[in-house]
């Protein structure tokens, strides 16, 4: 047990002595005569898009608001059963709604109330094949199609600003050492480091298909065609440099 105890006291002095070393050392380098220099780099890319977002919606009027929760239910029960066989796609449900109003009617006519309700399925996946055979297959039950987007993963973002980030850090310190040799210096510290990347929607709103059903309609509806489109991702490094005298 005092070996122990020994142990861990010998442990936190060692700990001790590390950060008021730490602490030292940082103190030197601020104090240390030079020219101090802030340097940025941003780097940018254009990848291609590899997530594809589809939003899809049932709708359902009638004087009887069970009649059409019933209904809508029933297809979203269909809907839900036939997205599960698409394993590679992720699916889930959206805002449900139903409400009373009334149409439009002329002085003639009697004013009459109607319930109307819709719930929407959102589906995303990077296999577009897959994604549009099901959207396809919703379509024919039918929803109507309410968005579908191209965007990009989270795992191709953050796989691309790792790439971006040990571009520009190569970058900025080529940068950093043509300046000191421009100082006639040799030495450079780097003092601090920031790393700012650019907010990013994991998709995109500036390209999508509307696509509108006749539920009624006796013949079958073709999947629908998408293509991928290129998105920038963008990674800004910022940096204090001293050069030493």
């Amino acid at each position: 047990m005092a070996i122990l105890k020994h142990s861990k006291s010998l442990s936190f002095v060692l700990l001790l002595l590390f950060s008021i070393t730490a602490i030292a050392s940082d103190d030197k380098d601020k104090k240390c005569k030079g020219t101090y220099l802030k340097i940025g780099v941003t780097e940018k890319i254009d990848v291609e898009e590899d997530l594809l977002i589809g939003s899809l919606r049932i709708e359902f009027e009638d004087q009887d608001p069970r009649m059409v929760q019933n209904r809508i239910n029933k297809i979203m029960t269909k809907a839900l059963a036939r997205a599960k066989l698409e394993k590679a796609v992720l699916t889930s449900t959206e805002q449900y709604s139903v409400y009373k109003y009334a149409p439009n009617h002329d002085k003639n006519t009697k004013k009459q109330e109607i319930w109307r309700g819709s719930q929407s399925i959102k589906v995303q996946s990077t296999s577009s094949e897959d994604l549009l055979q099901l959207v396809g297959a919703l379509q024919n039950m039918g929803l109507v199609v309410s968005s579908l987007n191209y965007g990009l993963s989270t795992t191709k973002i953050d796989s691309i600003r790792d790439s971006l980030m040990e571009v520009a850090i190569e970058k900025l310190l080529s940068k950093a050492n043509r300046a000191a040799k421009a100082l006639g210096k040799k030495d450079i510290n780097v003092l601090d480091m920031n790393i700012d990347s650019q907010d990013f929607s994991p998709y995109s709103n500036n390209r999508s298909t509307l696509v509108s059903l006749d539920s009624t309609a006796s013949y079958k509806v073709e999947n629908p065609v998408m293509l991928p489109g290129q998105n920038q991702i963008a990674l800004t490094i910022s940096a204090t440099i001293l050069i030493k005298n």
